[in-house]
């Protein structure tokens, strides 16, 4: 039987959304929302409060300033940290292919006439794909999921000075 575990990649032609760090600049803080996981990779652990878990330890420890969900909707821009894991399970394995989003959501005000707020992603780490067999995948996850945290830590810690 084959074993795959191949390290995440980071996908160069994904890049901050026009404005780059500037978009959280002013911010109280932010709150982290992880959305739920696929059953097939859940069995494995990988779940939406593992993953929760894991950014709020990170965050916390790189000295970004954390919000509750409730605290984060009652304020202005009520900004949130989206972390969104696909997976696909590769037939007949127990392999998936899967890639990671870490995004940046606040609300916005469009152009159009009338003016309407919305909310809208505002900042984006780069992507991450991986192909990672089920007894692999949460120590691959963990790390990429690590490294798209460390480099918000990173633009936040930018637009604090």
């Amino acid at each position: 039987m084959l074993s795959l575990c191949l390290l995440a990649i980071s996908l160069p032609f994904v890049t901050q959304l026009e404005g780059g760090n500037a978009a959280l600049k002013d911010l109280p803080g932010i709150a982290v929302l992880a959305e739920e996981t696929s059953p097939d990779v859940q069995f494995y652990g990988v779940d939406a409060a593992w993953i929760d878990s894991i950014a709020t330890r990170s965050l916390a420890k790189s000295g970004v300033a954390l919000l509750t969900r409730s605290d984060a909707s009652m304020t202005h821009r009520q900004p949130f940290l989206a972390i969104r894991l696909e997976t696909v399970r590769i037939t007949n394995s127990t392999t998936f292919a899967w890639h990671l989003a870490v995004t940046a959501h606040q609300k916005t005000i469009t152009m159009a006439a009338p003016p309407d707020t919305v909310l809208n992603a505002t900042w984006a780490a780069t992507g991450a794909i991986g192909v990672t067999s089920g007894a692999k995948l949460k120590a691959s996850v963990r790390e990429t999921l690590e490294s798209k945290l460390r480099e918000f830590a990173e633009a936040w810690k930018s637009e604090k000075h």
